[in-house]
C-alpha cells in the first residue's frame, strides 16, 4: 500500500476516523496497491507502481467520453468540467464496473448541473438477480449492509417508506460477511443515497453458499465515499 498520508497506517476503513477517511480520500489521486507474488520467477520484469494508477486514469477518460463525448472528457481531465449541455446521452447503460468508477472517481469532473443530468439518464437494468444495499447506521461500524432480490428500478424508485425485503449480512472478525438466514426487510429511508439516488451494487450472493462473502474494496471505497461526501455525522437513523 503507497501513498496513504504521513501518519496514517494501513487498516480495515471502518476503523478510520472521520478526520482520516478525508485525508486519505484528498490523497485518492497518490494512493494504489502494489500485489507482489512470491511465486513469480527471479528474473520477472518489475511491476511499475504507475501502472494501477494508469488503468484508472484510462478507465475514467473512458467513461467520461461515453457520456460527453471526447472533446468534454479531454477539456475535464485538464482541469475543466464537462457541462449539463455536453451531457447528451439518453438512457445512458452503464456496467456495474462502469457505476463503481463514477461514483468513485468521476464527481469532481462535472458541473453541478452535469451531474444531476447524468443521474437523470443512467438506464438501471432489471437483469441484477441480487442486489447489496449500504444501509445507514448509528452503531460503531460505518454502514451495513442488506441483501435483496428486488430489481434496481423498484430501488431507485423508492421512498423513504417503501418496504424492501431481504437478509442483513452480518460482519466477522475477519471482515468478511456472512448472510443471516432469517428474512427482515429496511426501508428506503435507509439506504445510503448519492444526489442520483439510492446507492446499489450488482452481487452474487447465495442463502445457501457456506462461504464468506469479501466486500470488494472498489465497493467498500464508494461507500465511504459517498459517507464522507454526505457528512460521516449525518445519518437519518434506522428504521425497519
Amino acid at each position: 500500500m503507497h501513498g496513504l498520508p504521513e501518519g496514517i497506517t494501513f487498516k480495515k476503513p471502518y476503523n478510520y476516523g472521520r478526520h482520516q477517511l478525508k485525508q486519505i480520500m484528498l490523497a485518492a489521486d497518490s494512493i494504489y496497491f502494489m500485489i507482489v507474488s512470491t511465486n513469480e520467477p527471479e528474473d520477472q520484469p518489475e511491476e511499475n507502481p504507475s501502472d494501477a494508477v494508469s488503468a484508472a486514469d484510462d478507465n475514467v477518460q473512458a467513461l467520461l467520453s461515453k457520456i460527453g463525448g471526447t472533446e468534454a472528457a479531454n477539456r475535464a481531465l485538464d482541469g475543466g468540467q464537462i457541462m449539463e449541455e455536453e451531457v447528451e446521452v439518453v438512457d445512458l447503460n452503464l456496467s456495474p464496473a462502469e457505476r463503481l468508477t463514477l461514483y468513485a472517481l468521476c464527481l469532481q469532473f462535472f458541473s453541478p448541473d452535469a451531474w444531476l443530468s447524468v443521474g437523470a439518464n443512467i438506464k438501471h437494468s432489471d437483469e441484477a438477480k441480487s442486489l447489496l444495499l449500504p444501509i445507514y447506521t448509528t452503531a460503531k461500524e460505518q454502514f451495513w449492509l442488506f441483501q435483496t432480490v428486488s430489481k434496481p428500478t423498484r430501488i431507485m424508485k423508492s421512498v423513504t417508506t417503501t418496504k424492501i425485503r431481504g437478509h442483513w449480512l452480518d460482519l466477522r472478525a475477519d471482515g468478511s460477511y456472512c448472510v443471516l438466514p432469517n428474512g427482515d426487510q429496511v426501508t428506503g429511508k435507509n439506504i445510503i443515497r448519492t444526489a442520483h439516488g439510492p446507492l446499489y451494487f450488482e452481487c452474487n450472493l447465495s442463502l445457501e453458499s457456506e462461504e464468506p462473502y469479501h466486500l470488494p474494496t472498489a465497493i467498500r471505497s464508494v461507500i465511504l465515499t459517498t459517507l464522507l461526501k454526505a457528512g460521516l455525522s449525518t445519518s437519518p437513523g434506522l428504521e425497519t
